[in-house]
């Protein structure tokens, strides 16, 4: 009697063990071992060699990974290192080596969203300015969506047939403001514009600024031309 009580206990210390270790688990085809949902981060000191983490788990290991790369170099490739994985170690030689990794996505998709990202980035770079080199700066200005050209030009392109709006930068004289109307000239005073601006221009008689401003198409025989912003340029 007593010897079945003593089994009884051992049989159910071991589905205790089994049940507390859900992230650990060998599998009896492979002879394999599971850890799930982890962190597969490249180790500084070692090129061949990966850390897994987990940290609500208290999962922190290194792992040799030279083998697996040699013969799965797209998958290396394929590893974020922001995105948890399951992932199979076995034991060779004592040491823990990966074997292999479930949950990698696509490199298409990967390269994509990467791309996506890379392109967020430089629009967001590119649209970052100073306020304080500028006079005036509407609601919502984005230096990046405007194209250089001189106001001749501009006023040239906005008469061709076909013509629907654009956003240009310009170098201009400021002549005066009257209420929402600011008066520009080129800077070989060619060429001269009335714009309109929901704000204060803050500029002086006579001062060389670099306005950002947008051409928008009423109808067939008014285009509007609206000023977004005033840089002040040095030495002006």
């Amino acid at each position: 009697m007593r010897k079945n009580s003593r089994n009884l206990k051992m049989i159910f210390a071991a589905a205790l063990i089994l049940i507390t270790l859900p992230l650990y688990a060998e599998t009896d085809l492979t002879a394999q071992i599971l850890v799930s949902n982890v962190y597969l981060l490249g180790d500084e000191s070692s090129k061949t060699t990966y850390r897994i983490f987990n940290p609500e788990e208290g999962i922190n290991f290194l792992i040799e990974a030279s083998d697996y790369a040699l013969k799965n170099p797209d998958e290396i490739k394929r590893i974020e290192l922001d995105r948890r994985y399951d992932i199979y170690i076995e034991r060779i030689d004592e040491i823990s080596c990966l074997s292999s990794i479930s949950g990698l996505r696509p490199l298409s998709e990967i390269e994509e969203e990467r791309r996506i990202a890379a392109e967020k980035r430089a629009w967001e770079e590119a649209n970052r300015f100073n306020p304080s080199e500028f006079h005036f700066v509407s609601d919502n200005f984005l230096p990046a969506m405007y194209s250089t050209v001189d106001l001749t030009s501009a006023m040239e392109s906005s008469s061709a047939k076909g013509f629907n709006g654009a956003f240009y930068i310009s170098d201009v004289t400021a002549v005066a403001q009257y209420g929402k109307a600011i008066y520009v000239k080129s800077p070989d005073q060619s060429s001269s514009k009335v714009m309109t601006i929901n704000g204060r221009g803050n500029i002086s008689a006579n001062e060389t600024v670099r306005i950002y401003y947008s051409l928008s198409k009423c109808d067939e025989d008014y285009i509007e031309w609206e000023i977004s912003a005033i840089k002040i340029l040095a030495g002006s």
